[in-house]
């Protein structure tokens, strides 16, 4: 119910959440559209909601009803269709998962169900229901001792689980097994409120069984229910056809076939029907609509001659039309796999397109197969400096130097040690080249790189020097010198050498740009601002102006003049990867992150694609929670080559949004991998298994790292942390004493938590306090010290404490809804509903303030303002199994009974403990004898 702070580290949310009061015609329209749809009647139910989701249309529970719904009249997809917006809006991901399967297995996609189960699950009851999903789908697929398996596992878990029952009695029908099925449907049938699929189930079995009188009276108990479920309909059918009822059989078939037209089974019905009729010819014409027509799939002609597949894809090649080159040499090779041509060309479309990973992969293999080819080396090469693999691009440089020592591979090489940071090799390389012509001006350029890079600024200059004076006419020479002076902090020097390449083109606009940067970091940025909007008088349709421009005022801090300058610089040059990154970016600082999105998809349409453009569409779907697409666009950007431990890092970030444990694990694992010394990726692994109360797997990750910084104090500070939450206060207390004379805040406020845990109350406050009288409104050591007496239930000096803290921050929601649980404690429900109302206004999907304030209206008897509050928190976190006994108490108290008890019964049977658990389970025996 409480954000307590035994996670003491806050996460400030940097979105402004906007709070829109539940009105109390949408609640009561969502309850009559349950109440509809517990009916059966969908068409009104499905009214209702469209209704509701028209007027709010991030109403998560009124979406989840309406996945529900739409699972009732099998229509699958557009389940599937509302879930992805359900997870876009934040609802809960073990909600979305089970009845994501449910829409897989409707589908009849049993592998992509199992794909998706886990093994690990940690709350038992959400644990047994996807067990029971992954039975389902081992039955689908005839897998019977697997879903057996699955099903058992599942009542392991939850012993009262239903469905696990149901489905072990579908395996036994299955199985022949009727009489060992009839056994578990009568099980499941001894309930309060059984399913009606289990009376479904039990129809089924004595159907199996001869018994069609039975089988009659158990399918009607269905109909009662639901006048219009086609399969109960078609078993009815199906029964009276078996007693020679054929007129009542042919009504069925009718009202099937009203409701969906062409149902196979329904014609087939009426065509048995119309043979024991003797109507052969009405039979023959039903059988034929039946039978579903194929379409016949036309084969392509063999190529008889490969080498136009090769010529297709040169030319397609040299029209840049490198999909359909990339298709035709694809084709050639599987024909002709020795023709190292096709594949070279076919590694240069993929660098071409960004993709040198790819290019590397068909590189590496033609190298093997065809040898030591230097321009395969030199590509290689290449690759391996774009993928920033230094070491392997200088083996390949010097393999190629070995087989064709030429100056061009010396320039190579020198590339590579640059990169390699081995400025002393690289700077010997260049002074020892024999170098001609254009060859010795790169070379020269080289060279000053690389004395910069040395922190050698003299030589840097004078080869600059030496390199203006070879062409004095030359303004790109001058520049070069302004920039070297420029990159050593001789602004004057830099200044006059821009000067003077101005003299020379007045046009230069690289010596414009640099003008204008010297003069705004000399303190005359409106000067610097005059000169390149003056340039661009002259030179309207400049991109590199107009680039320049847009970053003078985003420095400047003019955001809106940045955004269109940005835009009128892509207009000059659509195809821009950098300035449509510093598009969408200067969009998204605007919050416009839609129009971001949109000009970043239409760019990927017809631009080259790369890792920067993908990882910012990624950033940008995460801020508009579109976490699926956001996921997508990360592995985009692994196939251009972004930085896998940063990318792995992005997609676990992700898959945390949406609560998928495994995905997100296995993420964090493969940044660690990519990057072992590392600290960012360890942390985050191990603060995330802490979230997810996996605290033993928290420490193994811990104690495995082996980077340099084992011993920092963010090291011992998590470690500790995870040491107090699994319950080890010796050790936690020994790491952090380790870290005590830092005196972090953080280590301060867990070691005061560590002390009061093990019953060192006096020791705690007195840390506490000790902190606070030198920094006295220090929030983090005032929330500590007001949990310690509420654990204690020592409730006036909480609730000083916390006038104190709302005094210095009263916009953060999870202070008032700790100040509303404390005056809900001491029954002051007028305050704690003013502080949980608040806290509601900030964040409005919080589903520890929408709890307590629900049971604050249940505690005052105002169930239908409780119903709607429960409702939103369930359907955002499914597995608080407090939130579900406050809504099975709500339900009770409002007469819907069986969904009280249902819910009851998971709260009794979960393995997580709360503080009225054994009430529950009393409340549970009491309403099962009513």
């Amino acid at each position: 119910m409480t954000l307590l702070t035994r996670y003491f580290i806050l996460f400030f949310t940097c979105t402004t959440f906007v709070f829109t009061s539940l009105a109390s015609n949408a609640s009561e329209i969502f309850e009559l559209a349950d109440k509809k749809f517990n009916q059966h009647q969908y068409d009104e139910a499905k009214i209702h909601l469209k209704n509701l989701l028209k007027d709010q249309p991030n109403n998560i529970p009124a979406r989840f009803l309406m996945v529900e719904l739409l699972l009732a009249v099998e229509q699958a997809a557009l389940a599937q269709t509302e879930l992805n917006i359900i997870e876009g809006l934040g609802g809960d991901y073990k909600k979305i998962t089970l009845l994501r399967s449910k829409t897989l297995l409707m589908q009849n996609k049993y592998n992509e169900i199992l794909s998706i189960f886990e093994d690990n699950y940690i709350d038992q009851i959400y644990a047994a229901k996807m067990y029971v999903l992954k039975g389902l789908a081992h039955l689908g697929l005839r897998q019977l001792l697997l879903s057996e398996e699955a099903f058992n596992q599942a009542l392991s878990l939850n012993v009262s689980n239903l469905d696990a029952i149901l489905g072990l009695a579908q395996l036994k029908v299955n199985r022949f097994q009727y009489e060992e099925a009839n056994t578990l449907v009568e099980q499941v049938l001894a309930t309060p409120f059984p399913p009606e699929k289990a009376w479904f189930l039990k129809a089924t079995v004595e159907q199996n069984l001869g018994n069609y009188d039975k089988a009659l009276v158990n399918i009607n108990r269905v109909l009662l229910e639901n006048s219009e479920d086609v399969n109960a309909l078609i078993l009815r059918a199906t029964l009276l056809f078996e007693l020679q009822n054929y007129s009542t059989a042919n009504k069925d078939a009718l009202q099937i076939l009203n409701k969906v037209p062409n149902e196979p089974r329904a014609k087939f019905i009426q065509a048995a029907i119309a043979v024991k009729d003797n109507d052969e010819e009405s039979s023959k014409q039903l059988i034929e609509e039946i039978a579903q027509t194929l379409s016949k799939i036309s084969k392509e002609d063999l190529r008889s001659s490969p080498s136009y597949l090769y010529l297709a894809g040169v030319i397609f090649y040299q029209q840049n039309q490198y999909e359909l080159a990339k298709e035709y040499f694809n084709q050639y090779l599987e024909i002709d796999d020795f023709n190292v041509s096709a594949k070279i060309l076919l590694a240069q479309i993929s660098m071409r397109q960004g993709d040198f990973e790819g290019a590397k992969s068909q590189l590496v293999k033609a190298n093997i197969q065809h040898g030591d080819k230097g321009q395969i080396l030199t590509l290689l090469g290449v690759c391996y400096l774009e993928l920033q693999q230094y070491e392997s691009a200088l083996a390949y440089f010097k393999q190629v130097k070995s087989i064709q020592p030429t100056a061009s591979v010396d320039l190579q090489l020198a590339k590579a040690y640059l990169s390699l940071k081995q400025t002393a090799t690289a700077i010997q390389l260049l002074t020892e080249g024999d170098f001609t012509g254009e060859q010795q001006v790169l070379a020269g350029l080289l060279l000053v790189k690389s004395y910069l890079q040395a922190g050698k600024a003299e030589q840097a200059i004078k080869v600059a020097k030496n390199l203006s004076l070879l062409q004095p006419e030359n303004p790109e020479f001058h520049h070069h010198l302004g920039f070297v002076y420029q990159s050593v902090g001789s602004f004057e020097q830099a200044k006059l050498q821009f000067q003077k390449a101005l003299k020379l083109n007045h046009l230069h606009v690289k010596s414009i740009i640099s003008l204008a940067q010297v003069t705004s970091t000399m303190g005359q940025p409106d000067k610097g601002l005059l000169q390149l909007q003056s340039a661009l008088v002259q030179l309207p349709n400049d991109i590199d102006i107009l680039k320049a421009l847009a970053n003078h005022f985003e420095r400047m801090g003019e955001d809106s003049n940045a955004t269109l300058t940005y835009e009128k610089a892509l207009k000059q040059d659509p195809s821009s990867e950098v300035l449509m990154i510093n598009y969408a970016s200067s969009l998204a600082k605007q919050g416009a992150y839609d129009d971001a999105i949109e000009a970043i998809k239409a760019f990927i349409l017809s631009h080259e694609k790369t890792d920067k453009i993908y990882l910012l569409l990624g950033h940008l779907y995460l801020n508009t929670k579109q976490v699926q697409l956001a996921i997508e666009s990360y592995r985009d950007a692994l196939k251009f080559d972004g930085n896998k431990s940063q990318v792995y890092f992005y997609i676990a970030k992700a898959n945390q949004r949406v609560r998928r444990f495994s995905d997100t694990v296995a993420a964090y694992q493969k940044s660690i991998a990519w990057a072992p010394t590392s600290l960012g990726p360890m942390l985050a692994l191990a603060s995330y298994l802490n979230q997810e109360s996996r605290y033993n797997e928290a420490i193994v990750v811990l104690l495995a790292f082996d980077g340099g910084a084992k011993t920092s104090d963010r090291f011992y500070s998590v470690l500790a942390h995870t040491y107090f939450l699994n319950k080890e206060y010796e050790k936690a207390k020994d790491t952090y004493l380790k870290i005590k004379q830092s005196q972090q805040i953080s280590t301060i406020s867990g070691l005061a938590l560590v002390y009061q845990a093990i019953n060192q109350q006096k020791k705690a406050i007195a840390l506490i306090e000790s902190a606070l009288s030198t920094d006295t409104n220090n929030l983090l050591l005032l929330s500590t010290l007001a949990e310690i007496y509420m654990k204690n239930k020592q409730w006036l000096k909480a609730e000083e404490i916390y006038v104190q803290i709302l005094k210095l921050d009263e916009d953060q929601p999870m202070w008032l809804n700790n100040a509303a649980y404390i005056a809900m404690s001491q029954l002051k429900f007028g305050k704690a509903k003013e502080f949980a109302t608040r806290s509601l206004a900030l964040v409005d999907d919080a589903p520890d303030s929408l709890d307590t304030l629900g049971w604050i209206y249940y505690l005052t008897n105002e169930y239908v303002q409780a119903l709607p509050l429960l409702r939103k928190a369930l359907a955002i976190d499914s597995s608080n199994v407090e939130i579900k006994y406050h809504m099975a108490l709500t339900l009770k108290a409002l007469g819907q009974d069986k969904e009280a008890f249902n819910l009851l019964r998971e709260v009794v049977n979960s393995q997580n403990d709360f503080t009225d658990k054994n009430q529950a389970l009393e409340t549970l025996e009491l309403w099962g004898k009513s």
